[in-house]
């Protein structure tokens, strides 16, 4: 059975993202035991966005994330990549995938906040009360 080029790298790229993404939980979950102040992605994202844009006027502090995207990241991307646009794209996919577990922690907190104060929140004794469209 064949397949068009094009499918099969895409395929690739996606199994490269998904072992990628599976060393990062699993450097994540010992670096971010704290459950309310999860930096790590966000150190990783930092560190990321600065390797795309290295011309920027800020500094990235060194730190396990910075080692770890460095590290453990950066040259399996490097050494799976045909090209700089593809090295480039492959790292964007990954700071999406990233980016999309940060915010995930964060849209968690608020949903638990929700579920256990929603007089708080909803200013109703829970979220499917019924209450004024406005006010």
């Amino acid at each position: 059975m064949s397949v068009p080029a094009w499918q099969r790298r895409a395929s690739e790229r996606q199994q490269l993202l998904d072992d990628l993404m599976n060393l990062y939980y699993r450097k994540e979950e010992v670096e971010d035991q704290d459950e309310v102040d999860r930096t790590f992605g966000f150190k990783v994202l930092q560190k990321a966005l600065h390797c795309l844009y290295p011309d920027g006027d800020y500094k990235v502090p060194d730190s396990s994330a910075s080692k770890f995207l460095v590290n453990d990241i950066l040259p399996r991307i490097k050494e799976f990549s045909r090209s700089g646009n593809e090295e480039r794209v492959v790292l964007v996919h990954f700071i999406e995938r990233v980016f999309k577990t940060c915010t995930g922690h964060i849209h968690g907190a608020l949903q638990a906040e929700e579920h256990a104060h929603p007089e708080r929140i909803f200013k109703a004794k829970s979220a499917t009360a019924e209450v004024p469209l406005r006010g």
